[in-house]
């Protein structure tokens, strides 16, 4: 089992990046919702169908948990804060002190 860490830009309200997870590459989108005050998701597949948009990035929870279809990664994604474990992923921190890191299945 490996650990992947997504490469999130600090300092970066909106960004795209695409990343292979468990075999397969997926396109991420992040951008931060400053009037909700956090952190939010989209998942696409290569050819960048959505599979889902608008997570809620929050600490402690596997984001993908909800999805079970079989175009998700199987594995297990979740907010880490690295200095502060009950400091939620805000606009100033993400990138730095919060990473996304997933949890392979394979």
């Amino acid at each position: 089992m490996a650990y992947i860490e997504l490469p999130i830009s600090h300092g970066t309200p909106h960004q795209s990046f695409s990343v292979q997870l468990d075999g397969s590459v997926y396109q991420v989108r992040l951008r931060f919702n400053s009037r909700a005050g956090h952190w939010a998701m989209d998942l696409a597949d290569a050819g960048g169908t959505p599979l889902a948009l608008g997570i809620a990035v929050r600490l402690g929870v596997d984001l993908l948990a909800q999805y079970s279809a079989a175009s998700f990664p199987p594995g297990v994604l979740f907010a880490l804060n690295w200095t502060d474990q009950y400091q939620e992923p805000d606009r100033k921190n993400m990138g730095s002190d919060v990473s996304l890191i997933f949890e392979e299945a394979l």
